[in-house]
């Protein structure tokens, strides 16, 4: 995350939401975790990848190869 363009605090409000609407529409059914992480994880992929590229471009970071994320 950029700290220079506040991704982080954009991205803690966004993601509570997404995590509170999908909360909302399993309420009562806790049996159902296992749909609701997949559905989670689809919407946070969703909203934030498109971001993340944008952000790579603007601050000219270059996205982390496996390689260089598996040696961190």
């Amino acid at each position: 995350k950029d700290p220079g363009m506040a991704q982080g605090i954009h991205d803690a409000i966004c993601g509570a939401r997404i995590l509170s609407n999908i909360l909302s529409k399993y309420k009562g059914q806790s049996d159902q975790s296992n749909q609701m992480s997949e559905e989670y994880q689809k919407a946070i992929e969703d909203e934030f990848m498109v971001r993340f590229h944008m952000g790579c471009q603007i601050s000219k970071n270059e996205r982390i190869s496996e390689q260089q994320d598996a040696v961190n």
